[in-house]
């Protein structure tokens, strides 16, 4: 009988419809040179190293830096399937994404690296604290809430924060985790801090990079001059290069971050090597591109409004596309007057009702957001 050759799936691509949206404007870039810094403390599998820790609700939380208020008008990247345009979303109002198919099975082993800044640790720019910044963040209780969950999933974790968080530290840190994943293991990466963009040099993506607005060794993520965010901050096509080096293209990638600008951190596209690979790899982001990602002064909006998905959903399997619906829900149930986002979802290859939710605790959960850190303190902590 002759051997009957595997699948290979189709490299889908697929991100969200252009609506029109406020956004916000970046600051001028600039350049400086860069600062090495690897950190002293990667951890050998199991990556796990503690327990999350508990953390008091209160203290405070001041807004990121100074923003503009435009009347831009949001431009995604097309989806395309072999030429064809795809459309996951119920509509351009409905951001609902289609979950008429059964849940799937887990497969393998979860390994993750989970990766937080309050820039508490800033002691020179806009992000810090004052004198100098409107500093910090309220991402420590998003960052211990994703700790817990982890945790309580059964994966295998390392986590960075405040300086751990240089692109050299989160570069060794990938490639450390995600290089033991094995095929039909899944690589979760989930960031928490600000966000922004920076003008690219061959024009792609509209002529920006979104990035993670990392620091250098000192803890510092730009100066008063805003002259060195671009030796600092992670570009979205450096980011994903030791993702795809580390890992197996059987393995799948789950990338979450609550930052502003965020919505194609991944840059899913069809010339992309994502698509090469046929990878299975989806993004969940707190925004799109041109928008902002609010804090609620206990986490980001976004990690609370998921965390509490994860609860709502515990007892039975389920796939991506179950968990971002219902994180929708939450967020649209909890958002306040004055600032929208619009939770965004991204991929290649595999659908959101094609891949399971890799993050299903094994016993009861209860979500943070719904107890020890339950309510908000207002519209606080813009990332």
């Amino acid at each position: 009988m002759p051997a009957v050759a595997p699948t290979v799936p189709q490299a889908v691509t697929y991100s969200s419809p252009v609506q029109p949206m406020a956004c916000y404007q970046s600051y001028p870039q600039m350049q400086q040179k860069p600062q090495v810094y690897y950190p002293q403390q990667i951890l050998p599998q199991p990556y796990m190293h503690q327990q999350p820790v508990c953390m008091t609700a209160g203290g405070p939380v001041y807004m990121q830096q100074p923003c503009q208020a435009g009347n831009q008008f949001m431009h995604q990247q097309p989806y395309h399937a072999g030429g064809q345009h795809i459309d996951v979303h119920m509509s351009a109002t409905d951001r609902r994404v289609d979950d008429s198919k059964p849940p799937l099975p887990m497969q393998g082993a979860t390994h993750m690296v989970i990766c937080g800044i309050d820039y508490s640790c800033d002691t020179q720019s806009w992000a810090g604290p004052p004198p100098h910044g409107h500093g910090p963040l309220d991402t420590h209780y998003a960052f211990e809430m994703m700790k817990d969950l982890a945790w309580k999933s059964g994966a295998q974790y390392m986590t960075l924060w405040n300086q751990e968080c240089t692109k050299e530290g989160i570069a060794q840190a990938i490639t450390e985790v995600a290089s033991k994943c094995r095929p039909d293991d899944t690589f979760i990466f989930y960031y928490t801090g600000h966000g922004d963009q920076l003008p690219n040099m061959d024009g792609s993506d509209g002529g920006q990079d979104e990035c993670l607005c990392l620091v250098d060794a000192n803890g510092n993520t730009d100066d008063p001059s805003m002259q060195y965010r671009n030796q600092v901050w992670l570009r979205d096509d450096h980011l994903i290069i030791p993702m795809i080096q580390a890992t197996n293209p059987q393995v799948k990638v789950m990338v979450i971050v609550d930052a502003c600008h965020s919505g194609t951190i991944c840059d899913f596209d069809q010339k992309s090597e994502w698509a090469k690979r046929r990878q299975r790899a989806i993004s969940m982001t707190g925004c799109e591109d041109t928008e902002t990602s609010a804090g609620s002064g206990k986490g980001g909006m976004f990690t609370r409004a998921l965390t509490k998905a994860v609860q709502d959903l515990q007892g039975r399997p389920y796939n991506v596309s179950t968990v971002y619906n219902k994180t929708l829900e939450h967020y649209t149930a909890d958002k306040q007057p004055g600032h929208t986002q619009s939770i965004a979802i991204h991929g290649c290859t595999v659908l959101p009702n094609e891949m399971p939710w890799p993050l299903q605790p094994k016993g009861p959960y209860t979500s943070p957001a719904n107890s020890s850190w339950r309510g908000q303190r207002g519209l606080l902590g813009l990332h």
